[in-house]
Protein backbone atom coordinates (compact mmCIF):
# COMPACT_ATOMS: atom_id res chain seq x y z
CA UNK A 1 0.00 0.00 0.00
CA UNK A 2 1.43 3.14 -1.05
CA UNK A 3 1.81 6.37 1.29
CA UNK A 4 -1.00 8.04 -0.85
CA UNK A 5 -3.03 5.63 -0.69
CA UNK A 6 -2.69 5.23 3.12
CA UNK A 7 -3.42 9.48 3.57
CA UNK A 8 -6.70 8.63 1.01
CA UNK A 9 -7.58 5.61 3.36
CA UNK A 10 -7.15 8.12 6.67
CA UNK A 11 -8.90 11.10 4.96
CA UNK A 12 -12.29 8.36 4.34
CA UNK A 13 -11.63 7.13 7.62
CA UNK A 14 -12.29 10.90 8.87
CA UNK A 15 -14.86 11.80 6.60
CA UNK A 16 -16.74 8.78 7.54
CA UNK A 17 -17.13 9.75 11.49
CA UNK A 18 -19.52 11.66 13.08
CA UNK A 19 -18.87 15.44 14.40
CA UNK A 20 -18.84 14.48 18.24
CA UNK A 21 -16.44 11.60 16.98
CA UNK A 22 -14.20 14.07 15.44
CA UNK A 23 -14.42 16.30 18.56
CA UNK A 24 -13.28 13.38 20.78
CA UNK A 25 -10.41 12.37 18.60
CA UNK A 26 -8.81 15.65 18.07
CA UNK A 27 -8.91 15.61 22.38
CA UNK A 28 -7.57 12.28 22.27
CA UNK A 29 -4.47 12.56 19.98
CA UNK A 30 -2.27 15.38 21.40
CA UNK A 31 -3.78 14.74 25.10
CA UNK A 32 -2.46 10.95 24.89
CA UNK A 33 0.83 12.12 23.28
CA UNK A 34 1.54 15.08 26.34
CA UNK A 35 0.12 11.77 28.59
CA UNK A 36 2.81 9.83 27.31
CA UNK A 37 5.36 12.23 27.08
CA UNK A 38 4.30 13.10 30.74
CA UNK A 39 4.78 9.13 31.94
CA UNK A 40 8.15 9.02 30.25
CA UNK A 41 9.60 12.61 32.27
CA UNK A 42 8.44 10.80 35.39
CA UNK A 43 10.53 7.46 34.85
CA UNK A 44 13.29 9.57 34.35
CA UNK A 45 12.85 11.52 37.81
CA UNK A 46 10.89 15.01 36.09
CA UNK A 47 7.73 15.46 37.29
CA UNK A 48 6.11 17.32 34.78
CA UNK A 49 3.07 19.01 36.84
CA UNK A 50 2.68 22.95 37.12
CA UNK A 51 0.37 24.95 39.22
CA UNK A 52 -2.39 26.66 37.45
CA UNK A 53 -1.64 29.87 39.34
CA UNK A 54 -0.06 33.60 39.49
CA UNK A 55 1.56 35.80 42.23
CA UNK A 56 -0.37 37.11 44.56
CA UNK A 57 -2.50 40.51 43.76
CA UNK A 58 -2.63 39.79 40.34
CA UNK A 59 -6.39 38.76 40.26
CA UNK A 60 -4.48 35.13 39.20
CA UNK A 61 -6.26 31.58 39.87
CA UNK A 62 -6.12 29.81 42.63
CA UNK A 63 -6.51 26.38 42.25
CA UNK A 64 -4.86 24.67 45.07
CA UNK A 65 -8.02 23.14 47.61
CA UNK A 66 -8.12 23.27 50.91
CA UNK A 67 -6.15 20.00 51.98
CA UNK A 68 -3.17 21.04 49.46
CA UNK A 69 -4.28 18.95 46.78
CA UNK A 70 -2.98 20.86 43.58
CA UNK A 71 -6.33 19.45 41.40
CA UNK A 72 -6.26 21.98 38.34
CA UNK A 73 -2.24 21.29 37.43
CA UNK A 74 -1.01 20.64 33.99
CA UNK A 75 -0.49 17.19 34.58
CA UNK A 76 -4.08 16.34 35.83
CA UNK A 77 -5.73 17.93 33.19
CA UNK A 78 -3.90 16.29 30.55
CA UNK A 79 -4.77 12.83 32.25
CA UNK A 80 -8.93 14.28 32.56
CA UNK A 81 -8.50 15.20 28.95
CA UNK A 82 -6.97 11.88 27.88
CA UNK A 83 -9.51 9.69 30.06
CA UNK A 84 -12.87 11.93 29.04
CA UNK A 85 -11.96 11.51 25.23
CA UNK A 86 -11.23 7.97 24.96
CA UNK A 87 -14.29 8.08 26.93
CA UNK A 88 -15.95 9.70 24.17
CA UNK A 89 -14.00 7.63 22.12
CA UNK A 90 -15.34 4.32 23.43
CA UNK A 91 -18.79 5.02 24.17
CA UNK A 92 -19.96 6.55 21.08
CA UNK A 93 -18.52 3.81 19.08
CA UNK A 94 -20.40 1.33 21.31
CA UNK A 95 -23.44 2.81 20.86
CA UNK A 96 -24.36 4.64 23.33
CA UNK A 97 -26.41 7.97 23.79
CA UNK A 98 -24.08 11.22 23.15
CA UNK A 99 -25.39 13.06 25.88
CA UNK A 100 -25.18 10.03 28.48
CA UNK A 101 -21.42 9.35 27.04
CA UNK A 102 -20.76 12.85 27.56
CA UNK A 103 -21.61 12.36 31.39
CA UNK A 104 -20.66 9.18 32.06
CA UNK A 105 -16.96 10.26 30.13
CA UNK A 106 -16.90 13.55 32.56
CA UNK A 107 -17.34 11.95 35.95
CA UNK A 108 -15.05 9.25 35.01
CA UNK A 109 -12.52 11.60 33.96
CA UNK A 110 -13.09 14.15 36.86
CA UNK A 111 -12.65 11.20 39.12
CA UNK A 112 -9.51 9.88 37.55
CA UNK A 113 -8.26 12.95 37.70
CA UNK A 114 -9.13 13.83 41.86
CA UNK A 115 -7.28 10.31 42.05
CA UNK A 116 -4.18 10.83 40.39
CA UNK A 117 -4.28 14.09 42.35
CA UNK A 118 -4.81 12.52 45.72
CA UNK A 119 -1.94 10.17 45.06
CA UNK A 120 0.67 12.89 43.89
CA UNK A 121 -0.60 14.80 47.00
CA UNK A 122 0.29 11.38 49.13
CA UNK A 123 3.93 10.56 47.74
CA UNK A 124 4.90 14.53 47.98
CA UNK A 125 3.79 14.28 51.69
CA UNK A 126 5.63 11.53 52.02
CA UNK A 127 8.54 12.83 50.68
CA UNK A 128 8.24 15.70 52.97
CA UNK A 129 8.62 13.16 55.88
CA UNK A 130 12.01 12.29 54.48
CA UNK A 131 15.06 13.40 56.03
CA UNK A 132 15.70 15.70 53.18
CA UNK A 133 16.50 19.50 54.26
CA UNK A 134 15.52 22.09 51.69
CA UNK A 135 17.80 24.52 53.73
CA UNK A 136 21.20 22.90 52.71
CA UNK A 137 20.25 23.52 48.48
CA UNK A 138 21.55 26.84 49.46
CA UNK A 139 24.40 27.80 47.33
CA UNK A 140 23.60 24.35 44.99
CA UNK A 141 23.33 24.71 41.28
CA UNK A 142 20.28 24.10 40.09
CA UNK A 143 18.69 23.66 36.21
CA UNK A 144 15.72 25.85 35.23
CA UNK A 145 12.82 22.93 34.70
CA UNK A 146 9.36 25.35 34.65
CA UNK A 147 10.33 29.18 33.71
CA UNK A 148 10.66 31.93 36.05
CA UNK A 149 8.57 34.78 34.41
CA UNK A 150 8.76 37.69 36.33
CA UNK A 151 7.78 37.35 40.20
CA UNK A 152 6.04 33.93 39.43
CA UNK A 153 7.35 31.02 40.71
CA UNK A 154 8.59 28.23 38.71
CA UNK A 155 10.31 24.95 39.58
CA UNK A 156 14.29 24.15 39.78
CA UNK A 157 15.81 20.28 39.54
CA UNK A 158 18.67 20.02 41.88
CA UNK A 159 21.04 17.87 43.59
CA UNK A 160 21.08 18.64 47.18
CA UNK A 161 22.61 16.22 49.59
CA UNK A 162 23.27 13.31 46.93
CA UNK A 163 19.66 13.62 45.51
CA UNK A 164 18.26 15.41 42.69
CA UNK A 165 15.01 17.05 43.87
CA UNK A 166 12.46 19.62 42.32
CA UNK A 167 12.27 22.67 44.09
CA UNK A 168 9.71 25.79 43.45
CA UNK A 169 11.55 28.94 42.82
CA UNK A 170 11.60 32.88 41.92
CA UNK A 171 14.21 34.92 40.48
CA UNK A 172 16.22 36.84 42.70
CA UNK A 173 16.00 39.78 39.97
CA UNK A 174 13.12 39.47 38.80
CA UNK A 175 13.64 38.70 35.29
CA UNK A 176 12.82 35.92 33.03
CA UNK A 177 14.86 32.81 33.01
CA UNK A 178 14.09 30.25 30.77
CA UNK A 179 13.66 26.26 30.79
CA UNK A 180 17.35 24.58 30.77
CA UNK A 181 19.15 27.30 32.10
CA UNK A 182 21.72 26.92 34.92
CA UNK A 183 21.44 29.20 38.09
CA UNK A 184 22.32 29.71 41.53
CA UNK A 185 20.25 28.46 44.80
CA UNK A 186 21.33 31.45 47.14
CA UNK A 187 18.63 31.80 49.10
CA UNK A 188 16.00 29.12 51.22
CA UNK A 189 12.61 31.03 51.82
CA UNK A 190 10.73 29.59 54.59
CA UNK A 191 11.81 25.88 53.57
CA UNK A 192 8.47 26.51 50.64
CA UNK A 193 11.08 27.72 47.81
CA UNK A 194 14.14 28.85 47.25
CA UNK A 195 15.35 32.01 45.24
CA UNK A 196 17.98 31.60 42.61
CA UNK A 197 20.15 33.76 40.10
CA UNK A 198 21.73 32.77 36.68
CA UNK A 199 24.77 31.22 37.27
Amino acid sequence: MTENSIFQSILQWWDALPGILKVFWMLAIPSTLLFLIQMVLVMFGFDSDHDMDAPAGDGGLDVHTDSGMNLFSVRNLIIFMTVFSWSGITGIASGFNTGITIAVGFVLALGIMILVAWMFKKMSSMGETGTFDISKAKGSIATVYIPLIGASKGKVNAKVDGRLVELDAVSLTKEDIPTGTTVEIVEVVDKQFVIVKIK
